[in-house]
């Protein structure tokens, strides 16, 4: 079996996996409305482009231009 074929076997058993238990990992679900789909969540984008102006940004403020050069990556 080829390196990618095993690869995507993983993924797909991954989420199949993980689908199974979707409900007890990601806890309660809210539907999605014309109303949240309006005027969605700040953390919760629920189309492609965050809204349908299509605004293509996120108006969370916790990473700036100021402290954006300090972020690192972490490894598990």
């Amino acid at each position: 079996m080829s390196h990618l074929l095993k690869k995507m076997s993983i993924a797909v058993i991954s989420t199949c996996a993980f689908m199974a238990h979707a409900d007890t990992k990601l806890g309660p679900y809210a539907p999605v409305t014309d109303a949240r789909l309006t005027n969605p969540e700040p953390q919760n984008w629920l189309m492609y482009r965050g809204n349908y102006q299509g605004w293509g940004y996120s108006s969370l403020d916790k990473i700036n231009s100021g402290n954006v050069k300090k972020l690192r990556r972490t490894r598990k």
